[in-house]
């Protein structure tokens, strides 16, 4: 007798997973600029396209916003053997508490977590504070010439530091500059100097944290100075909570077992390296399946909603459960949630040239609950999914390219 259970229930899964398989027309690729939830209560929203690179997440409580950056690679995505030149900086995104982007732009400086406004060598956007993201230049920048040997710099370190009301230590290589190691930011009435430190002969130490939970890893930097334990930096001026995740390998995905947050539903490889050989057992040659490239089915549950995706030149090992694609959401600790809180997801890809299935997401309540509002009105669902891919992406993204536009002219 259960035996007989046991041979149902893996019937019934089979039925399960077979016709949920069948409903393959219901997913959507992710480039599609409306995604619902099968209740359509919510949809899936971009915050950014393209290739990200370990996204940061941040809740600001005070303003009831979100702040959203990542390195971004924005090449492709059909144009697969074209590149474009990468923006200098991180592309940064401000969402309201509803999910909607309230600024989004691009600058190569450093941005705080502990005030909140963005730090480069020669001066800094206060953000938050203005909403604008014009950069302002330093009331006084100490050590321009970066000529202070350790005695000197020591000296005017102590000198500032006692009579300022904040002090924060910044990275300033964290965007790749090559003169300039880090700084220190002192404030007092109103006005904020920077006292600088050089790649060579630097006058800060360089210290190394990790948390994956939080995509947050990187170098810091602690003054080089006698008794450093005793100049700590400011408690911090606003409250910026990280979104965690619970997930710190999202490159492994079983497709087995219920209920989970991402589920590969379902691979249609469209082309594989075939046996590859690894080794040789005497003079006997030892083959073993290379990787396969095709289109990958998500199942994608967040806030109780259910979305069915589909992205495209995904890469997987044979026979494991290992592709090359990274899915996981980000949300808001447990002790700051509320039910309005946004989840945010992120699709990253760790290898190849395709950009069309990357990016972060935000889960949000539903602006259109048409399925379609993002195709042309006078086209049906069915035709357009008929079309190629090429030309579904081309209509969704009228704008030309600017390097195609300077060839016109």
């Amino acid at each position: 007798m259960p035996n007989t259970y046991i041979l149902t229930a893996v019937l019934l899964s089979g039925i399960f997973l077979f016709v949920r398989s069948r409903n393959l027309p219901k997913y959507k690729y992710l480039f599609r600029n409306t995604i619902l939830s099968t209740s359509k209560k919510y949809e899936l929203a971009p915050v950014l396209r393209g290739r990200i690179y370990y996204p940061r997440y941040f809740y600001i409580p005070a303003l009831k916003q979100y702040l959203v950056y990542s390195d971004l690679d924005k090449s492709g995505p059909f144009r697969v053997h074209e590149t474009s030149d990468k923006s200098a900086g991180k592309t940064h995104v401000l969402l309201d508490e509803k999910g909607k982007s309230i600024i989004t732009f691009e600058i190569p400086l450093s941005f705080s977590h502990r005030s909140g406004c963005f730090y480069g060598p020669s001066g800094y956007i206060p953000l938050l504070e203005s909403g604008k993201n014009e950069e302002i230049p330093y009331h006084q920048i100490h050590n321009s010439d970066l000529s202070l040997g350790r005695r000197d710099f020591e000296k005017l370190f102590i000198q500032l530091y006692t009579s300022s009301e904040y002090i924060e230590y910044i990275n300033l290589r964290v965007l790749g500059d090559q003169i300039h190691e880090a700084g220190i930011i002192f404030k007092k009435g109103g006005k904020v100097e920077i006292l600088l430190s050089g790649v060579r002969d630097s006058r800060m130490i360089r210290r190394f944290h990790e948390d994956r939970t939080v995509n947050d890893f990187g170098d810091y930097y602690l003054p080089d100075i006698s008794n450093k334990e005793t100049f700590p930096q400011s408690e911090p001026e606003i409250e910026i909570i990280r979104l965690e995740t619970t997930n710190i390998n999202p490159f492994v995905h079983w497709r087995t077992r219920f209920n989970r947050e991402f589920a590969i539903v379902n691979y249609k490889k469209e082309y594989s390296e075939g046996l590859q050989g690894v080794a040789r057992y005497g003079c006997i040659p030892i083959y073993v399946l290379g990787e396969s490239v095709g289109t990958t089915y998500v199942r994608f549950r967040a806030k109780g909603e259910t979305f069915r995706i589909k992205i495209l030149e995904v890469a997987k090992i044979s026979f494991v459960p290992a592709y090359n694609l990274g899915l996981r959401t980000f949300q808001v600790p447990k002790q700051y949630e509320t039910k309005n809180s946004l989840v945010f997801m992120e699709s990253a890809q760790n290898g190849g040239s395709n950009r069309i299935g990357g990016g972060v997401f935000v889960v949000r309540p539903t602006i259109n609950t048409n399925p379609s509002a993002d195709i042309p009105s006078d086209m049906t669902e069915k035709q357009f999914n008929k079309l190629p891919l090429k030309l579904q992406w081309e209509i969704l993204n009228p704008i030309k390219d600017k390097h195609k536009n300077k060839k016109k002219k």
